[in-house]
């Protein structure tokens, strides 16, 4: 099964065939084989222009993976875990997750991280290793550094910057 969404003209070709079969009139199996080859070619057409790797599984497993992310991202995510739990490659998953979101999917925890960051940063008093903890980084150290890759300033100066 191939999804090919609701092409109007593969439907108009099914409802030829359909009348062909219905009415009988003279030369209908031919008229309805010709129309049946038309409609696998538009099919055949449509698969190879939108690329056969881009089907609804392949984009339905990613956007179930920003999902999953999305709810733990707090937590210490293996990228490799979380393929093998999908019954995926790891390799496969990384490829189709940046085609689809422009990033790694180790990239995009870091951002998702470094956003909720940022925003306890500005919006309570909590400190950077209270910060650290709750973005789901075990050493402060390391959050620091993810922090100044990532914006290009300490926690301490962004907090500063944000609370003045």
């Amino acid at each position: 099964v191939f999804w090919v969404g609701t092409l109007s003209d593969c439907r108009w070709m099914f409802h030829q065939m359909i009348r062909e079969l219905q009415t009988r009139h003279a030369h209908y199996d031919e008229v309805a084989r010709m129309n049946l080859r038309h409609l696998f070619l538009l099919i055949h057409r449509h698969l190879t222009e939108t690329d056969e790797e881009s089907g609804a599984d392949f984009h339905g497993e990613i956007i179930q993976a920003l999902s999953w992310f999305e709810r733990h991202w707090r937590e210490n995510i293996s990228i490799e875990d979380y393929a093998a739990r999908n019954r995926i490659t790891s390799c496969w998953f990384r490829q189709k997750f940046k085609a689809f979101t422009g990033v790694s999917p180790t990239q995009y925890l870091i951002n998702l991280r470094m956003t909720n960051a940022m925003n306890l940063m500005e919006n309570t008093d909590y400190n950077i290793v209270q910060i650290a903890e709750a973005t789901g980084y075990d050493n402060p150290s390391y959050f620091r550094r993810q922090f100044r890759k990532h914006t290009g300033m300490s926690p301490s100066e962004y907090k500063k910057q944000k609370h003045k």
